[in-house]
């Protein structure tokens, strides 16, 4: 009973929604994506919310989930509190409307990174909080897929900069998706050109410093960590986490020291920071002081990958090869645990189980 509109594509996600909001006949619309799912848990307080007078839209988060290890600016550690995000080891929330009344004035704008807005001045479009979250998937999968969804946002966003060239959210977004495709210093140059146009513009000195920190550059990253943990008091978990990598970097091991332990302090065993002081205590010849790191760094996040790779490493010193193993085994399809698990087994000489691990 499904009625199927075609609409041909133009580099243009804003296009493409505003004629599917065309065909619509409902008095509210939800707007998702493929790669996008709502809780079934959610449902009742979806539909308090369109039984609202006073609202036109809902503004949500949309939750991200990524790939294990990834780390990001706005990354949150663990499941945000749904079966969803149960086998990630983090996400990040970007705010957004998919909820919103049928109504003619209010239509999607800009080419990528679309948003709904009220395209009538005289209708200005009142949106109220929602406590629910859109999960999104997106960001797994193959990674061949990964890299040409990544070139090709980057693509229609530098069309948008040519739509915008004075707009700093067209210069920031750019800034976003170079990291993806491993271009540092093209990012970096997106979220400068951003805060000339607008300074302090949102997290772009967040971004530059991480980016700076990409290039190798640590004194300009600690610089602009600087001026983030000042405009930015939020984020203090991933600034302090930052600033503890970059001040190792420059051989500073106290001072990382420091970084870290306020990371910690802020989100107890939060992986970025307990990693990386684990690793610092392992270089410095402190080996229980790591393993009781990355002991708390698993009990708060046992699904975060980095660390328990890290445990099975610290294991096999003494020794402990089936705990070890029995680490690795709760990791799953990661390419550096499976050949950790070869090399346990070819220690053991099992060496045809080896064989199956690494094919």
């Amino acid at each position: 009973g499904a009625r199927v509109c075609h609409f041909e594509w133009q580099d243009d996600f804003s296009l493409a929604k505003n004629f599917s909001i065309a065909q619509a006949t409902g008095d509210w619309i939800l707007s998702l994506d493929g790669d996008e799912s709502i809780s079934r848990r959610d449902h009742d307080a979806i539909r308090a919310a369109m039984h609202r007078d006073d609202t036109d839209a809902v503004l949500v988060a949309q939750r991200h989930y990524l790939p294990p290890d990834t780390v990001t600016v706005g990354w949150q550690a663990g499941s945000g509190g749904y079966e969803e995000g149960t086998p990630y080891a983090g996400f990040l929330d970007v705010d957004c409307r998919r909820l919103f009344r049928n109504r003619p004035w209010l239509r999607f704008r800009n080419r990528v990174h679309e948003e709904l807005v009220s395209v009538d001045p005289a209708q200005p479009l009142r949106d109220t909080r929602g406590t629910w979250v859109i999960h999104h998937f997106g960001k797994l999968g193959d990674r061949d897929l990964l890299q040409a969804k990544a070139e090709a946002y980057l693509r229609i966003g530098c069309k948008k900069v040519a739509d915008h060239p004075e707009g700093p959210q067209a210069h920031y977004e750019p800034g976003t998706q170079y990291p993806e495709l491993n271009q540092p210093a093209a990012a970096l140059a997106c979220h400068q050109r951003a805060l000339q146009l607008a300074p302090g513009f949102r997290d772009a000195w967040l971004r530059v410093a991480f980016c700076h920190f990409n290039l190798e550059q640590y004194g300009e990253a600690l610089a602009a960590l600087e001026v983030s943990a000042r405009t930015l008091p939020d984020r203090v978990l991933e600034i302090a986490a930052a600033q503890g990598n970059a001040h190792r970097h420059l051989g500073d091991e106290a001072a990382a020291e420091r970084a870290f332990t306020r990371a910690l302090k802020a989100c107890p065993g939060f992986p970025p920071a307990g990693v990386n002081l684990a690793s610092m205590y392992l270089a410095q010849g402190r080996a229980a002081d790591a393993l009781a790191c990355i002991d708390r760094t698993i009990e708060k996040f046992p699904q975060h990958v980095h660390p328990r790779r890290m445990r099975a490493e610290l294991r096999l010193t003494p020794h402990d090869e089936q705990g070890a193993l029995d680490d690795l085994a709760l990791i799953g399809q990661d390419r550096a645990a499976q050949a950790l698990t070869a090399r346990v087994l070819i220690r053991q000489r099992r060496f045809s189980d080896a064989a199956a691990c690494l094919a």
